[in-house]
């Protein structure tokens, strides 16, 4: 990929969001790479972004998410939380791609959470990191559903890498294998198990959790953890758990391109047909995509 020539003050990812907003738009074109100058001249470039820029007081940076170990992906947020700047920047600064575009967070009166508190189903510090989460579209894939809105996919990453050797071996993977515990007390409620692993990369369309264990925790909150790992579910439908107890371990099971956990509240226990809840943390957290999970 051809790059455009260095300038010579690069506008470091901490500072973007107040450049743009201070109309730093010939700086920032600048700074992109040619690939990117080939969609756009600059001054097209220019006119689409004072336009964007318009009526905004100010660009909160949402997340931010490493894609590789050369690419990190940026989201900033309007004062009104009614547009996004979506910049993809490496280590040099150079800017990869960016866009402009509306993109709401979730009024506050919309989103329905949990009267139980929960903590996180993985043991924290080994790296676990939220690659989709929170209540804005860009940082949560399943956003669009609502059955799955506010669910959470975790993965074990180190420098946007979440394996070593090969990526075409599950056992390759940092979190296969891993334990799985239940994130607040209650009754399990579902398991299936004994679907096999998929090859990375292929999915199970058929069946879209995979192996799973649905626990009840108070009316109409059911948690569930999914893409668990064939043989490994320890617990039984009408079981008492605790939290903490170890449920199974991460597998690549169902609509799984590699392997992670799928983790979510749902207020049914057909939770494919249910309503996505927001989980409330015990530790009074508000996790996004890109987040670390140390405690």
């Amino acid at each position: 990929m051809m790059t455009s020539t260095f300038p010579d003050h690069p506008i470091p990812p901490e500072e973007f969001g107040k450049s743009f907003l201070r109309g730093e738009f010939v700086h920032i074109y600048e700074q992109t790479t040619n690939d990117f100058k080939q969609l756009a001249a600059s001054d097209e470039f220019q006119e689409m972004a004072a336009g964007f820029n318009e009526g905004v007081t100010a660009y909160n940076l949402l997340f931010s998410y490493q894609i590789d170990e050369h690419l990190v992906q940026y989201v900033w947020n309007d004062d009104r939380n009614e547009r996004a700047l979506e910049v993809y920047m490496d280590r040099q600064h150079f800017i990869h791609g960016l866009v402009m575009q509306p993109a709401a967070i979730d009024p506050v009166g919309e989103k329905e959470e949990s009267r139980q508190q929960y903590r996180w189903p993985v043991q924290p510090g080994l790296g676990w990191t939220i690659v989709w989460g929170g209540n804005h579209p860009l940082a949560n894939a399943h956003h669009p559903l609502s059955s799955q809105r506010y669910a959470y996919d975790l993965v074990i990453q180190t420098e946007g890498k979440t394996y070593e050797k090969s990526p075409t071996y599950n056992e390759h993977y940092a979190a296969y294998g891993q334990l799985i515990y239940a994130p607040a007390e209650g009754t399990i409620a579902e398991v299936v198990d004994g679907i096999p692993d998929n090859e990375p990369g292929v999915m199970n369309e058929e069946k879209l959790a995979g192996n799973v264990v649905v626990i009840y925790h108070a009316p109409e909150e059911y948690s569930v953890l999914a893409h668990l790992q064939p043989g490994s579910i320890l617990v039984r439908k009408g079981e008492r758990v605790s939290m903490g107890k170890v449920i199974g371990k991460c597998g690549n099971s169902g609509n799984s391109s590699e392997p992670h956990l799928h983790m979510q509240l749902s207020n049914r226990a057909d939770f494919i047909h249910g309503k996505s809840i927001s989980m409330k943390f015990a530790n009074g957290c508000h996790p996004i995509r890109g987040d670390k999970i140390n405690e």
